[in-house]
Order: C-alpha cells, then sequence, then structure tokens
C-alpha cells in the first residue's frame, strides 16, 4: 500500500517499515530503495545491533572514515559486503577485504573502484588473465 503513496510516507515511518521488513525469500531489495531515509539516518544505523540495519550505512557517501573502517571489520559478513564497494574504504582496509573468508565480499571488494592498480594486476595474474 505504502508503494502507491511513496510522497505521504514520513522518514520514520520509512526506518520503521525497513526495520520490520522481513523477505519471505532472499532478496537484495529492501523498503528503504524506495521510501528513502533523511540523510541523517544511514549515519546513526551504522552502530545499530541489528546487522540488516547497519547495512544502511553504506547508502551515507560521507560517512566518516572511522565509521566506514568500523564496518569494514563487522563480523556480519553482509556488512563487510555492503561497505566494499563505499567510496571511502581506506585502501588498507579494501585490500583486507579482498582476503576475506567469506567469497561474496572479497568478490563486493575488487568491485572498488578505487581498488589499486597493483591489485587489480595481481587478481588478474592469479586468475591467468
Amino acid at each position: 500500500m505504502a508503494l502507491h503513496a511513496r510522497d505521504q510516507i514520513a522518514p520514520t515511518t520509512a526506518e520503521r517499515i525497513d526495520c520490520i521488513h522481513r523477505p519471505k525469500k532472499e532478496t537484495r531489495w529492501r523498503p528503504a530503495d524506495d521510501f528513502p531515509l533523511p540523510s541523517d539516518v544511514p549515519r546513526r544505523l551504522a552502530t545499530d545491533p541489528d546487522p540488516r540495519m547497519r547495512q544502511l550505512a553504506p547508502r551515507d557517501l560521507d560517512l566518516p572514515v572511522e565509521l566506514v573502517r568500523r564496518l569494514a571489520a563487522d563480523p556480519d559478513h553482509t556488512m563487510r559486503r555492503a561497505i566494499a564497494t563505499h567510496p571511502r574504504l581506506p585502501t588498507r582496509e579494501l585490500t583486507q577485504l579482498l582476503a576475506d573468508p567469506s567469497e561474496c565480499v572479497a568478490i563486493a571488494a575488487v568491485g572498488n573502484p578505487n581498488l589499486p592498480s597493483r591489485h587489480m594486476h595481481r587478481l588478474l595474474a592469479l586468475a591467468g588473465l
């Protein structure tokens, strides 16, 4: 119902909808994709106890580097995957994510446009390309 009245959804309601949304099957879509959150919300959610909510933090492209570092070391692999392509992710943390035990995190890190070319060349050489 809310999708038909996007312009009438209050920011607090948008956040609550995303918080309680639990899809029946695996999907990357979430309500925050259609109901944008106020600019201060992703930063606040960076420290939320729920990893699902922390995953919204990388939507803040101006997220402080200390929060980005903290999220890159998050115990939840889905959070590390979400932060792996963040533009403010420092090179040290980015290269650490390349060796993450979770393959989906490493793959996401390879897609970060700030990955230094020496690491790109090394990965291409390992792949035989």
